[in-house]
C-alpha cells in the first residue's frame, strides 16, 4: 500500500457481490437525476464527517483483523 493506489473490481455489501463502477465527476457540477435522489433518500441514515485522521484502538483492531484476509504483507500503521 504505502504510496500506491489500488482499485476493485468488485465491492462485497450484505452477502451480495456487485461490479465496481469507477467514475470521476466535478461534484460542484452534479445536479443528479430521479435515480440519485432515491439513493440520497436510502443513505440518509448515514453521516459523513471530515476530520484530521487518528488512530484508536477500535481502527487497530479493525486492520489487524483485515490483515488476516489477505494474501500479501500490508504497511504496518504508521507512527504518530
Amino acid at each position: 500500500m504505502g504510496q500506491t493506489i489500488f482499485t476493485t473490481n468488485f465491492v462485497h455489501f450484505k452477502n451480495e457481490t456487485y461490479s465496481a463502477i469507477w467514475l470521476r465527476i466535478v461534484l460542484s457540477d452534479y445536479e443528479g437525476d430521479r435515480t440519485a435522489s432515491k439513493l440520497f433518500r436510502q443513505n440518509a441514515i448515514f453521516k459523513t464527517s471530515i476530520g484530521p485522521a487518528s488512530i484508536t484502538p477500535e481502527k487497530e483492531e479493525l486492520y489487524d483483523r483485515y490483515k488476516t484476509g489477505i494474501p500479501f504483507q500490508p504497511s504496518q500503521t504508521s507512527p504518530g
